[in-house]
């Protein structure tokens, strides 16, 4: 008995498919990062959201702190506040599959300005009120007598 080459073909692409149901099943993850706040979205491979599941996520760029597990809300969003200029993965187990995304933070903001200390303030204050003081000393600021 021979097989024709066309019906080997397709028997193979009709086993692809069919595993490739199983590849399928696999859950979404996506991280965005907006500076150092990371966003992360889970669906199940339906494409429904990923309720309240435990993520693991970690500092790639940290290999000292260990992992932290975040849980998604009820429309399959976790939110966290990562180190600046920092790789993070994050995975999520559902039902036996496994769903993992990576990402990269941006700089940190700079911190808030702050006013200079209370006798910096007075001292930059002490030396413009000479300003006017020099003005009023001026021949044509004196009163004429």
């Amino acid at each position: 008995m021979c097989i024709n080459p066309r019906h080997a073909l397709g028997i193979l692409c009709l086993l692809l498919l069919t595993n490739g149901h199983a590849w399928a099943q696999a859950p979404r993850m996506d991280l965005l990062s907006d500076g150092v706040m990371v966003i992360g979205i889970v669906t199940r491979a339906d494409g429904s959201p990923a309720a309240n599941q435990a993520v693991m996520v970690e500092n790639l760029s940290d290999t000292v702190n260990a992992a932290q597990v975040l849980m998604t809300d009820e429309a399959g969003v976790f939110v966290f506040s990562g180190a600046g200029l920092s790789d993070y993965r994050a995975n999520v187990v559902i039902n036996g599959a496994i769903g993992s995304a990576t990402v990269t933070t941006g700089e940190a903001p700079p911190p808030p300005w702050e006013w200079p200390p209370i006798y910096v303030t007075l001292a930059i204050l002490m030396l413009l009120s000479l300003i006017p003081a020099r003005l009023l000393r001026r021949p044509e600021f004196r009163k004429q007598g």
